[in-house]
């Protein structure tokens, strides 16, 4: 169910519970999982169409999911995005106004669970000033692609391993 001022396709894409139910048996979701009463997934279509077109994924989503998400993609960037305390945690869920009293203890409270979790992550990102925070975020990103698995490698075959006449077709073309 959206909140005010979500809109499907722009925050998420809402389904009809039932909806949802029939792609989770049909594993249409690379993870999925109920969280604070509502179903949450992420579909492996629109997911593997954006990676095959080379594009980052970033996914918003729970600890559970993203343990999920490891077992699937190997090479997977995990990034535990943090409130700088649970002080300020606590304030920003009173100040969106969208939660009951109860419901924000049962979140916070599940945050102090989640957050033993934060040796599984690669990263940790601080979010307490926003623009710090993409910051962070920009400079991952461009580390993870600048690592020597994730380059196509026949620049430096090409330029300092072969000599001249080993540069062949084959070897030019690699991916």
């Amino acid at each position: 169910m959206p909140r005010p001022g979500e809109e499907h396709g722009r925050e998420y894409y809402f389904v009809a519970e039932k909806t949802f139910q029939e792609m989770t048996a049909k594993n249409e979701f690379v993870e999925w999982a109920h969280v604070y009463g509502n179903l949450y997934g992420t579909p492996w279509k629109s997911l593997t169409e954006k990676i095959e077109q080379g594009i980052d994924v970033l996914l918003e989503i729970d600890v559970q999911g993203a343990m999920q998400v490891k077992k699937r993609f190997e090479d997977a960037v995990s990034i535990f995005i943090l409130p700088p305390s649970m002080t300020v945690l606590r304030s920003r869920l009173h100040t969106r106004a969208s939660d009951t009293p109860e419901e924000i203890q049962r979140r916070l409270h599940k945050v102090k669970e989640e957050v033993w979790s934060y040796r599984e992550y690669a990263y940790i990102v601080r979010n307490e000033d926003l623009s710090r925070s993409l910051r962070d975020l920009e400079s991952i990103f461009w580390s993870e692609r600048l690592k020597t698995k994730r380059l196509n490698m026949t620049w430096l075959e090409n330029n300092f391993i072969l000599d001249d006449e080993q540069k062949t077709g084959d070897h030019k073309d690699l991916p």
